[in-house]
């Protein structure tokens, strides 16, 4: 898995650091590369929430 991830996964692209993180993060194209890597399929959900619905509850 580690030599997947460092042949394939690309900085900025597939995993980077957030604004106020200092740990690099795991994007969305990442996680897509690490599923198709596993033989895995992404399902995605809509939901009728909004970001403020979110912001309410902290």
């Amino acid at each position: 898995m580690n030599r997947f991830i460092d042949a394939v996964l690309i900085a900025g692209v597939d995993y980077g650091v957030i604004p106020h993180c200092n740990k690099p993060t795991l994007l969305k194209s990442g996680a897509e590369k690490i599923l198709n890597y596993l033989g895995l399929i992404a399902r995605t959900e809509i939901s009728p929430f909004t970001d403020s619905d979110f912001c309410s509850l902290l």
